[in-house]
């Protein structure tokens, strides 16, 4: 877009950034996306999982979607 490179990633990959950077966008949104990807009926938990445990997010989503579910 206009000189910049925008990468385009799919819903759980896009999920597994916001756990990632939960920092910088903050706490209570990184639980907002969490639970609003459980919601959708075209989630993919196996998917979203592969994709944590590559980016080393895997056991502090896993506390994500253990809060979410409850």
């Amino acid at each position: 877009m206009y000189g910049f490179s925008v990468n385009i990633t799919d819903l759980e990959r896009s999920v597994c950034d916001a756990v990632k950077y939960r920092n910088k966008i903050g706490l209570d949104v990184c639980a907002e996306i969490v639970r609003s990807y459980l919601r959708k009926k075209e989630r993919n938990l196996s998917k979203l999982m592969e994709y944590a445990k590559k980016l080393r997010v895997a056991d502090l989503l896993g506390k994500y979607l253990e809060i979410a579910l409850e």
